[in-house]
């Protein structure tokens, strides 16, 4: 059983197209392509029809991830009464009469524009739930006896809601997404009649994963993860970390780490996969993940990121000054007046005015949440009694933890320096390099 990942030092769609002209040219209409979305589909395309040889027109099947119901091989084998799916509005409205007649929180009804809002955040909860296996019954048994009360009678509600939503869609005679989507993939797993190969896709969904394993198990099937560097997969991975995901498949599989295979390298049955455009959890995971790729081709005179998106190139920009390389923000918006300045500027005004409490909120966000911050919390911030920045120092004074005074005495500078910032015009350069300063001095 083998996984491949592709290599940072090439394009990574030419990679696929690459490997399929070379090992698949004569059967290319035989040849599925999994890729995460329909960009993808249509710059896969391209580039076939660029790097193909004079006069080749055909191309493989290239479809999104989720369009594998659709497909005619596969949607006529899924049983009759399995094909009608509940609409997302039918489950609004299915979920607000539900919500509206619960009455378990001290008698206390849901308004109509209440139910409404909740009922779009249940969609999303129940489909994870779904999707991840999640046994939501033994949600009572992880309660401990101390648990609080609003813990507890929020479970209630979740149960509650969960059960009739479930009952709601069987007297429909329809069936959710999720449970379609299972169906479909068990489907595609054991009759598949054609070269399939998966690409960049990272999926916290278990039927995915499953997927997957299957997929990289069998001599037609190939899996291609987005490029990473597999020595770092050897460390124990943070949860927030981008390539948590990538491990968690990677372990899902079954396949050990030293048996991962560069794509560039390998020369079987087995092409490679690399999509600029990702599947990732938030923008400071793509931030990172765009920021590797751009390291890697260095080398050239420039390397140019486009997006359409301010945070996410205010947070490339942030993670290249790390790395000590030069930019330019094409959108010219100062950085100074941006949400990831300006979050620093309340963490610097936080530590420099003493509210200790507004300075502990913000450490724990999950934008500087660390190890450290972990260690300086358990340690440091838990302690009775302190109540303001001045106390705080005192604690970590009298400590005998050598790294969180370093750690602390590391961030006061440039917390200093950047609250400066806030009343005087800095240059550019200046207030990125302080700012990554601070970054460096929250992380581990």
């Amino acid at each position: 059983m083998t996984i491949y990942y592709a290599s940072f030092k090439r394009p990574y769609l030419e990679q696929i197209v690459d490997f399929v002209l070379r090992h698949y040219a004569g059967v290319v209409t035989n040849v599925k392509i999994i890729v995460p979305n329909t960009i993808t589909c249509s710059a896969l395309q391209s580039v076939f029809l660029s790097r193909a040889p004079s006069g080749v027109s055909l191309l493989p099947n290239i479809i999104p991830l989720s369009s594998i119901a659709s497909e005619s091989d596969v949607s006529y084998k899924v049983p009759s009464e399995s094909l009608e799916v509940i609409g997302y509005l039918e489950q609004k409205l299915l979920l607000i009469d539900i919500i509206k007649r619960y009455q378990g929180f001290d008698d206390k009804k849901f308004s109509l524009l209440q139910a409404s809002y909740l009922s779009d955040q249940l969609i999303r909860l129940f489909y994870e739930v779904a999707a991840g296996d999640v046994d939501i019954e033994a949600l009572p048994d992880i309660i401990e006896i101390d648990s609080a009360a609003h813990w507890t009678a929020t479970t209630n509600f979740l149960l509650y809601a969960y059960n009739l939503w479930q009952e709601a869609i069987r007297n429909s005679e329809k069936i959710d997404a999720v449970t379609q989507q299972k169906l479909i993939f068990d489907i595609e797993s054991r009759e598949r009649d054609n070269i399939t190969i998966m690409v960049g896709i990272i999926s916290d969904a278990v039927y995915v994963k499953d997927f997957m394993k299957s997929l990289s198990g069998r001599k037609d099937g190939i899996v291609i993860l987005p490029p990473f560097d597999p020595l770092k997969l050897a460390d124990v991975i943070s949860p927030v970390s981008p390539l948590y995901k990538i491990k968690s498949i990677i372990d899902h599989a079954g396949v050990k780490i030293s048996d991962l295979q560069n794509i560039d390298i390998a020369g079987g049955a087995s092409p490679a996969a690399n999509i600029q455009y990702i599947q990732v959890e938030n923008f400071f995971e793509e931030a990172e993940l765009i920021v590797s790729l751009a390291i890697d081709v260095a080398s050239q005179d420039r390397v140019a990121i486009v997006t359409n998106n301010r945070d996410l190139v205010n947070l490339c920009e942030i993670a290249l000054n790390k790395y000590g390389y030069e930019l330019q923000n094409m959108h010219g918006k100062s950085l100074l007046a941006t949400k990831v300045a300006e979050f620093s500027l309340l963490l610097a005004e936080a530590a420099l005015l003493g509210d200790v409490k507004k300075f502990t909120a913000l450490i724990k966000t999950p934008f500087l949440f660390s190890d450290m911050v972990c260690q300086f919390d358990l340690k440091i911030l838990r302690r009775p009694a302190i109540d303001d920045i001045e106390q705080l120092l005192e604690v970590v004074d009298a400590s005998e933890d050598q790294a969180i005074k370093e750690w602390l005495g590391n961030l006061w500078k440039p917390l200093s320096t950047l609250y400066d910032f806030r009343n005087k015009k800095a240059q550019f350069a200046d207030l990125v390099n302080v700012h990554v300063d601070v970054m460096n001095a929250l992380s581990d």
